[in-house]
């Protein structure tokens, strides 16, 4: 009765348990992993950003395959403070970033095709994989102690018939790694040489460390044809207003064929609500004040976990350039190498009060990783880092 392509392993693991368990029980602990921001008391301009949905406008039907031109303008107002000229049949919203992937797979993929995904990466993936009919291979990211960065070696052994596009996060989630241009050279050879499109979901890429303030975009990719994600998700942290967009660049050929067709595909949903459209010139205004706060809250927490991940304390902190995650590989505590992911997630569950995303959950190979939300309010994020190593040190 069912299809195969929803045919997934729906049963709950020993973490999942054990949280809805401590949940039955009243039992309060520290979530390190929270990443939805309106849940994590950041202080946004709520009465403004609520009066932007009041326009008569929003009465009005008006069906546009792309999206409405004055919501469009305001995403390519958005590029051109960037650096990026994006001409507007150039710019597709869709109701999500993951709405965006299945209309691009729908789009480049043929059923049983291969989507090259990095890995370390998101879960989500593999999901919205199989619901297209695709077949999900991946790629490394390599950590060289210092930064990430695609692994050529492992990319051009990648064994597919056909690989329609290559994904690549910038910065990747979890990982915070920015691709920079070594890695662009290795992807665009690739994608020259199997005839793959580049996806590049840069969601997070207003969120970058230590003061730096460029725009690293894939956006101006012209060497093969190039889809960019983003949204107001996570650029105006506004996951609820479901509004996020697709630029498209390339060689014009390409570019125009994906334009057309592309264009059937989003008219056949329409599915970008007409307040959200209307609201967004009015929300972008708050942009620069959302990021501030969000920023502040991402190296306040990052900051801590520096000073606190030393020799000593069980956490190496990995490097990253952006994002909303921290990653820290388990060390230096005696037998702490040797644990395993899950009892280590549920040890600090039962003892701390603490709960932490294991590694594999990102597909973290080796172990043991942790991985753990910047946006964890400031007091649950200190105290609970605290715990984690209160326990690593005596193990």
């Amino acid at each position: 009765m069912f299809s195969n392509r929803t045919n997934w392993n729906l049963e709950s693991n020993d973490i999942s348990l054990k949280i809805n368990d401590l949940k039955k029980r009243g039992k309060i602990f520290f979530d390190l992993t929270v990443s939805n921001p309106t849940q994590c008391h950041f202080d946004f301009p709520s009465e403004e950003i609520i009066r932007a949905l009041t326009s008569q406008r929003n009465l009005i039907y008006e069906p546009a395959s792309q999206g409405l031109i004055d919501a469009r303008k305001v995403v390519q107002q958005y590029y051109a403070s960037r650096g990026f000229d994006i001409p507007l049949n150039r710019i597709f919203l869709t109701a999500s970033t993951s709405e965006g992937y299945s209309f691009l797979f729908r789009l480049l993929g043929n059923p049983n095709e291969v989507v090259l995904f990095p890995e370390p990466s998101y879960p989500l993936f593999q999901f919205l994989v199989d619901i297209n009919d695709l077949k999900m291979q991946t790629y490394k990211l390599n950590y060289n102690g210092q930064r990430w960065s695609v692994s050529a070696s492992n990319m051009f052994t990648v064994e597919a018939e056909k690989i329609s596009a290559i994904v690549l996060v910038n910065p990747n989630n979890p990982t915070g790694s920015l691709i920079n241009e070594d890695d662009l050279e290795v992807v665009n050879r690739m994608a020259s040489q199997k005839q793959a499109a580049i996806i590049s979901d840069e969601v997070f890429l207003d969120y970058l460390f230590d003061g730096r303030m460029d725009y690293p975009s894939l956006a101006g990719n012209k060497t093969n044809l190039t889809f960019v994600l983003g949204g107001v998700s996570k650029a105006l942290a506004m996951p609820q207003m479901k509004l996020s967009w697709i630029i498209i660049n390339g060689p014009d050929a390409l570019v125009n064929e994906a334009i057309a067709r592309l264009d059937v595909i989003a008219d056949t949903y329409l599915s970008v609500n007409a307040p959200a459209q209307n609201a967004l010139a009015m929300w972008m205004g708050f942009q620069k004040n959302i990021r501030d706060e969000v920023m502040k809250r991402l190296e306040s927490n990052r900051k801590y976990l520096q000073e606190k991940a030393v020799n000593g304390s069980g956490l190496t902190l990995l490097n990253s350039d952006g994002g909303w995650y921290a990653v820290c590989k388990v060390t230096s505590a005696e037998g702490a190498s040797d644990i395993e992911e899950t009892d280590l997630v549920l040890q600090l569950l039962e003892n701390k009060g603490v709960f932490v995303h294991p590694g594999f959950f990102f597909d973290f190979q080796d172990s043991p990783y942790i991985v753990v939300s910047l946006l964890t309010p400031q007091t649950i994020f200190m105290q609970g880092i605290d715990r984690i190593i209160d326990y690593l040190r005596n193990l």
